[in-house]
């Protein structure tokens, strides 16, 4: 990709995407890496005024915890909804392949509003 098609996508994450996901309401879900398109879309995120609910879910193995060792959560529907109290059913069927696909992932809910 060329420099100026990464340019012209960032503003589209930030300034489309999560712009519209912070004034509907909508939770972004994406893969919780600091990579390529993840990475623009948290970097859109932390910069709209109104912040989405971004929920990124990645293999346990590519998750570091500085000053600890890593004891990635299993997910499973119960420990999301107990952990991050949510009760939406779409989230729950977005994660199903994971649980019983067996996955340990960890799963990183950010919600921040800017007041």
């Amino acid at each position: 990709m060329s420099s100026a098609e990464v340019t012209r996508l960032r503003r589209l994450l930030a300034e489309g995407v999560a712009c519209v996901a912070a004034e509907e309401g909508i939770t972004i879900i994406d893969g919780g890496t600091q990579a390529g398109v993840m990475q623009m879309i948290g970097e859109g995120r932390a910069a709209a005024r109104d912040c989405a609910l971004l929920l990124g879910v990645c293999p346990a193995a590519l998750v570091s915890w500085p000053g600890r060792a890593l004891s990635p959560p299993v997910l499973s529907t119960a420990d999301l909804v107990k952990d991050a109290g949510l009760t939406n059913w779409w989230l729950m069927v977005a994660m199903l392949p994971l649980i019983m696909a067996g996955v340990t992932v960890c799963y990183f809910l950010v919600r921040t509003t800017v007041v």
